[in-house]
């Protein structure tokens, strides 16, 4: 499995595709009691076939994670 953990959307998607793995379900999570979700997409949990997400504010460039 390629290593995407904390990264953007963008640039999980980018890795995965040059891997030749390319076909993934995108599931989505957030706060329950969080308001409408803004920043930027990241990669917090990886199963096959399914990335899941989550909006993260900060100011990190794509690709990079935060140390």
């Amino acid at each position: 499995m390629i290593d995407v953990l904390g990264l953007t959307l963008e640039a999980a998607l980018a890795r995965l595709a040059a891997a030749g793995e390319a076909d993934y379900r995108l599931v989505y999570t957030r706060a329950p009691r969080g308001g409408e979700p803004t920043g930027a997409a990241r990669v917090v949990r990886v199963r096959p076939g399914e990335l899941t997400l989550a909006r993260f504010e900060d100011d990190v460039d794509a690709g990079e994670r935060r140390a």
